[in-house]
C-alpha cells in the first residue's frame, strides 16, 4: 500500500537562487521506516488547489543519519517546487512516502576501488549521498566528481563539497565544468558531450583506474558519458544512471499504441502479503491508472518512467513496457516493470507490487 507518513521541516536552507535544501526530522515511531540507503529518493505529497500532486526528490545526505535531506530546485511552473519555494515554512510538516530507489552499490568497508561520478545540475543531489556515504564507509577507495553547471553560481553544495574536499583530501577530486563561464583550461569550459569526455579520460581521468562510475543528469547527458566511458573500456555492468524528472509528459508514442490484450484483463496482485483479484475493462490506461481506478493504492510518484517508485514483478502472463523507463537491463531481465509505463498483453497477469 503507498503509505505517507508526516515529517517535520526543521531547516530550510537557501543553496542557490533557484534551489533549497530542506532538513526533515522523522517522528521516533516511523524512524524505522525512514532508515535509508546512498542514493534513494522520497516521494512527497501535497494537496494543492484541490489536486493531489505527488512528486519524488533524491535524498541528498549520507545514509545513517537520523535526519533527512532533500534538494529542491524550483521548476518554471513546476506546481509543487513553486509551493515549495513560496510556501513552506520551518516547523511545517510534509507527507512522505519511505525512501525507495537502488542507485548506489552496496558499501564494502574494506574495498580499494575508483568511482568516478557525472553530474548535471540538480543530479548532483544522490550524488552527494552516495559520495559522502562511500567516503566515510570505505576508507581506502577514492572518488573523482565530474559536476557540470552553467556557472559557479549555480553550484549546489559547493561549501559542503570544499568541506568534503578538506576533510578527505586524498580520496576525493572535484572537477568542474562550467558551460556558461570562461574557465582557465579550455578543456573545463563547455557541455559534457561525448567528446568532452573521452578527453577528460584521455587527460585526467583513465578509464582503467576507474571500478564504477556513477551519471545522473539529462538524458542525453547521461547517454554521452555513458558512450564515452564504453569507449575507454568500461563495460556497461559497470555504469549506473539516475533518471530524474519533475514532471514529463508521456511521449505521443506511448499514447498512440494500444495493449495487444482484447476485452478484460483479469488481474491478480500481490501487495504486502495481501492478494486482490480484480477484472480491468478493456482501455488504453496503463497497469497503474488501472489500478488506481480499480481503486488499490500503489505506490507511485512521476508517472513519467524515471522515479521506478512504481515498480513491480510480473510473476504470470505478459506485459509491454514502453520507453523511456528508469529500470536497468538486469531488473527488466528479472521481470521487473514500471506500471506507470507498461500495459497488459495478456488477459491473465499476475503481479507483485514493490
Amino acid at each position: 500500500m503507498s503509505q505517507f507518513f508526516p515529517l517535520q521541516l526543521a531547516m530550510l536552507r537557501r543553496d542557490t537562487p533557484d534551489s533549497l535544501v530542506l532538513t526533515l526530522t522523522v517522528p521516533d515511531e516511523h524512524r524505522a521506516r525512514f532508515v535509508h540507503q546512498p542514493g534513494q529518493h522520497l516521494t512527497l505529497r501535497a494537496e494543492l488547489s484541490g489536486d493531489e500532486i505527488r512528486r519524488s526528490y533524491s535524498l541528498c545526505n549520507a545514509s545513517g543519519t537520523a535526519m533527512l535531506q532533500l534538494a529542491i530546485k524550483r521548476v518554471p511552473g513546476g506546481r509543487f517546487s513553486s509551493w515549495v519555494h513560496s510556501q513552506l515554512r520551518e516547523g511545517d510538516w510534509l507527507q512522505a512516502a519511505p525512501p525507495t530507489g537502488n542507485f548506489a552499490l552496496p558499501v564494502v568497508p574494506q574495498a580499494r576501488r575508483h568511482y568516478a561520478a557525472f553530474a548535471a545540475g540538480s543530479g548532483i543531489a544522490p550524488v552527494m549521498s552516495v559520495l559522502e556515504s562511500t567516503l566515510r564507509d570505505e576508507r581506502h577507495s577514492r572518488f573523482t566528481l565530474v559536476y557540470c553547471n552553467r556557472d559557479l553560481a549555480s553550484v549546489q553544495f559547493r561549501e559542503h563539497l570544499w568541506e568534503l574536499k578538506d576533510r578527505y583530501l586524498d580520496r576525493f577530486r572535484v572537477l568542474y565544468l562550467f558551460s556558461k563561464e570562461t574557465q582557465d583550461v579550455d578543456l573545463f569550459g563547455g557541455r559534457l558531450d561525448q567528446a568532452r569526455c573521452a578527453a577528460l579520460i584521455a587527460s585526467c581521468l583513465p578509464a582503467t583506474q576507474i571500478d564504477h562510475a556513477y551519471l545522473c543528469g539529462p538524458a542525453g547527458m547521461m547517454d554521452s558519458v555513458a558512450a564515452a566511458l564504453q569507449a575507454a573500456g568500461l563495460g556497461a555492468e559497470q555504469i549506473r544512471r539516475e533518471r530524474f524528472a519533475a514532471s514529463a509528459p508521456r511521449p505521443a508514442s506511448c499514447e498512440a499504441r494500444t495493449p495487444a490484450a482484447s476485452g478484460s484483463v483479469d488481474l491478480l496482485v500481490q501487495q504486502e502479503g495481501a492478494r486482490r483479484r480484480l477484472s480491468l475493462p478493456p482501455s488504453g490506461d496503463t497497469l497503474l491508472d488501472a489500478m488506481l481506478k480499480a481503486g488499490l493504492a500503489p505506490r507511485y510518484s512521476c508517472k513519467a518512467g524515471v522515479c521506478a517508485t512504481c515498480r513491480c514483478k510480473v510473476l504470470a502472463g505478459d506485459v509491454e513496457m514502453y520507453e523511456p523507463h528508469a529500470l536497468d537491463p538486469a531488473e527488466v531481465a528479472a521481470g521487473y516493470v514500471l506500471s506507470c509505463r507498461s500495459r497488459a498483453r495478456s488477459q491473465h497477469l499476475e503481479l507483485a507490487l514493490d
